[in-house]
């Protein structure tokens, strides 16, 4: 049979070698990943090769990653003993195994909190090859994920971009393309640490220029508001409102709350301080730590100067006296819970059903009557959840907390607690109820119509007439309950909250108790 025999050029042949190949696929994807290598250093672009040969510019990335495995990967994928998808997944595996080569795994730990995969990344890639059991490309995923948080640090976008300078710890200046840098994870603890020093002295330096203001090292400048979240809500204020005070920046860490101007949230995080533009580490501070007589004085009139006149609020009483009520509001809890169980003691020696079940039970359950049928269900449960009666979380105040407690009283067959001056003691608590919620910026829209609702009940049923049993403070209590209602009504009007809502006004309180 005569045959012609034609030259063809390299190209020519690897274009043969990749239509025949394909139609008979029998060529592993690292060695396809080889030809379309061979093909690009002729001089071929992605693009052309991928027009040639029918793939995709993703395709073709891909398959050339294969070529960055080391030998036995590859080996174990042209002979069929390893799926591409899986070793594609092995390739940070493989990095990593080399960022840690030489060290004990044992000794590879930068978090406290993951604890060590069982094999070192150099054993599970000896196990996939081995085939000594079957392995995913997930689950090799799941591996290298566990491995990174026991060895590596995540390392932030900013960071990873950040060209820093030479320096002994730095490895290179740029993450990318180190050999220490795994899938975000940085594996060289003390390089990193050495760029985030040089951002945060770079971005400190920009920001300082950016707002005028001067660098501080001094812990004593930005301490008392990390302690004090009063301060902190003052200095965030001044901030806001431009009061010229002796400002200063400084970075925090994430230990150590701050006013971040930066921040989007909550920092809880070493992470979290790089996030966004890399500037949520900056904390705003004040020289010595306060603002002066002289600052806050600006503060104020400033913030009175941007109040429309129909929102702002009457004048309040002060924090000395706000402290005294407080004071005295938690001294009637105490004293009233103190006569409760001292009657609960008398009580339970004759009958002690009702309070076992006032203690019990939730407010509002359905009322057992038969004594029996409670007595069974009582016993049951402290045979399986035995635990004391509810108490009310400290955050609701004693204004919550002693109605509560007459509640309970009247649930367990008790009287009301009594009081010297019920009048008097019923304003100061809901007045101090008001005035802590409006201190810490806590006003639930709940908790405010029902504080302006006790208010309004008790300004209602005031005597409007003195006697001889009434001293003056009686009277001061009827002028603090209403500067303490015009007040509240100013603050729902700026909030935008209707200042009547008469679905949400508290019933009277029972006779004799405190509401």
């Amino acid at each position: 049979m005569p045959l012609t025999i034609l030259p063809l050029a390299d190209e020519q042949m690897l274009d043969g070698v990749w239509s025949e190949n394909e139609a008979r696929r029998n060529l592993s994807d690292v060695e396809r990943a080889a030809l379309i290598r061979r093909k690009l250093d002729n001089g071929y672009t992605q693009q052309q090769v991928a027009e040639a040969w029918g793939l995709s510019r993703s395709q073709i990335s891909w398959l050339l990653g294969l070529l960055s495995l080391p030998e036995n990967v590859q080996q174990a994928n042209r002979e069929g003993r390893l799926p591409a998808r899986t070793a594609y997944a092995l390739r940070d595996v493989c990095r990593l195994a080399e960022s840690v080569a030489g060290q004990k795994w044992q000794k590879c730990r930068q978090n406290q909190y993951f604890a060590m995969p069982e094999n070192a990344p150099d054993e599970f890639i000896s196990g996939v090859l081995s085939g000594e059991r079957e392995v995913t490309s997930d689950d090799v995923r799941d591996y290298l994920h566990k491995a990174l948080l026991y060895a590596g640090i995540r390392t932030p976008d900013v960071i990873a971009k950040f060209d820093a300078t030479g320096g002994r710890e730095i490895v290179q200046a740029v993450c990318k393309g180190c050999e220490y840098y795994v899938s975000q994870y940085c594996i060289k603890p003390a390089c990193l640490a050495a760029k985030k020093r040089q951002w945060q002295q770079q971005v400190l330096a920009r920001v300082s220029e950016e707002l005028n203001v001067a660098i501080s090292n001094n812990p004593a400048d930005f301490e008392p508001a990390s302690k004090d979240w009063q301060l902190r809500r003052q200095i965030q204020e001044a901030w806001d409102a431009g009061i010229d005070a002796d400002w200063v920046i400084g970075w925090l860490p994430e230990t150590q709350s701050g006013v971040r101007p930066f921040a989007d949230g909550h920092i809880g995080t070493d992470f979290q301080l790089y996030e966004g533009d890399g500037r949520a580490g900056i904390a705003i501070g004040i020289v010595g730590g306060y603002l002066t007589e002289h600052d806050m004085l600006a503060l104020q009139k400033k913030q009175a100067a941007g109040k429309d006149p129909g929102t702002a609020a009457a004048d309040i009483p002060g924090p000395d006296v706000r402290a005294t009520w407080k004071k005295a509001a938690e001294a009637v809890v105490r004293r009233a819970k103190d006569a409760t169980l001292d009657e609960l003691v008398e009580t339970v020696m004759v009958d002690p059903s009702d309070v076992f079940q006032a203690m019990w039970a939730p407010a509002e359950n359905e009322w057992i009557d038969d004594p029996d049928k409670f007595m069974r269900q009582y016993l049951a449960w402290l045979w399986d959840k035995g635990r004391g009666a509810p108490t009310v979380p400290s955050w609701e105040g004693p204004f919550i907390t002693f109605r509560k407690l007459q509640d309970f009283r009247l649930r367990a067959g008790l009287q009301p607690y009594r009081v010297w001056d019920e009048m008097g003691t019923a304003a100061m608590l809901v007045l101090d109820w008001w005035y802590q919620r409006r201190d810490r910026h806590y006003n639930d829209k709940a908790d405010v119509y029902t504080a302006l609702a006790e208010m309004e009940r008790l300004i209602a049923v005031w005597p409007t007439e003195t006697t001889d049993d009434w001293s003056d403070r009686d009277t001061d209590w009827l002028y603090e309950l209403q500067r303490g209602r015009a007040d509240i009504q100013a603050w729902m009007f700026k909030n935008g909250y209707p200042t009547q809502a008469a679905e949400l006004v508290a019933e009277p309180a029972a006779e004799g108790v405190l509401a």
